[in-house]
């Protein structure tokens, strides 16, 4: 058995807060995930949003934004 102070627990969700609450509720440590569907998809309206006038720029910053994260970046994206 593995002890309980060393177990990890991961919630992948889309993001819908009720979702990290009731996750927080059962699990007091828990990691909390966005799934890579709901990432692209609120990433895209946030580009939108940012630079709706140019949709060349916006996926740009989309397909950066996307690598800074898979490379583990995520402090590079929020200053970003």
């Amino acid at each position: 058995m593995i002890p309980e102070e060393e177990v990890r627990l991961c919630v992948i969700a889309d993001g819908a807060r009720w979702i990290w609450k009731a996750a927080k509720e059962l699990y007091l440590k828990v990691v909390e995930v966005l799934d890579y569907y709901h990432l692209n998809e609120h990433l895209n309206k946030l580009a939108e949003v940012q630079y709706g006038h140019d949709p060349e720029r916006a996926q740009e910053w989309i397909e950066a934004t996307l690598a800074r994260l898979f490379s583990g970046e995520a402090s590079g994206v929020i200053w970003g």
